[in-house]
């Protein structure tokens, strides 16, 4: 059941609800086996998933901003029809280079960034007599969002003709299990599973 604030938002006709933005990072180096830093990495591709809802038919210009990221921005022309839609805004990771990363706690900073999407719609010129005066209902919404390659090594991955033999498997089973963040082996430090029923046999 509902179990915190609730409250309700007008979306204005001509706007739109912004009701999900979801991103995914991509590293645009190769496998790191050894430490990346914040000022030789590759960058990042973000790929921005963006859900939106409007009562009627509209047309606008969907932007996507790493704040405090120069150059770390883009748009498209959204053309959203009634009910809900969905639309993919991708900023090059040429654009994220330099950034700083994120490592797990005793690994370094946890170094996040506000990734804003924005809304704004087109309004004919005939539909307004002075538009300095007319107010723009536009939408926004943020996320936090931390940069940083993540990879589950069961491989010898500092051979490089075992990691291309690999590719398309699911590894070989004669080695370790341990994760590389930002290219630096990171051992977990415990692991809990709840059994997924009491009685084991039944699974």
């Amino acid at each position: 059941g509902i179990w915190k604030s609730v409250y309700l938002l007008p979306v204005p006709a001509g706007s739109v609800a912004l009701k999900q933005l979801v991103l995914h990072t991509f590293y645009a180096g190769g496998h790191p086996t050894a430490i990346l830093n914040d000022s030789t990495h590759a960058g990042f591709e973000i790929r921005a998933r963006v859900k939106v809802w409007a009562s009627t038919s509209t047309t606008g210009q969907l932007c996507v901003t790493v704040t405090n990221v120069a150059g770390a921005t883009a748009n498209i022309k959204a053309n959203v029809l009634p009910g809900t839609s969905n639309f993919t805004v991708t900023i090059p990771a040429s654009a994220t280079k330099g950034v700083r990363l994120w490592h797990p706690r005793g690994n370094g900073d946890q170094a996040r960034y506000n990734v804003t999407a924005t809304f704004t719609p087109e309004m004919p010129l005939s539909d307004v007599h002075d538009r300095a005066s007319t107010k723009v209902p536009r939408a926004e919404t943020w996320r936090l969002l931390g940069f940083r390659h993540v990879a589950l090594v069961t491989i010898n991955d500092t051979d490089t003709e075992a990691v291309a033999a690999a590719k398309n498997q699911d590894g070989t089973g004669q080695f370790g299990m341990f994760f590389r963040v930002n290219g630096a082996a990171v051992y977990a430090r415990g692991g809990n599973k709840i059994p997924m029923d009491l009685l084991d046999g039944r699974l």
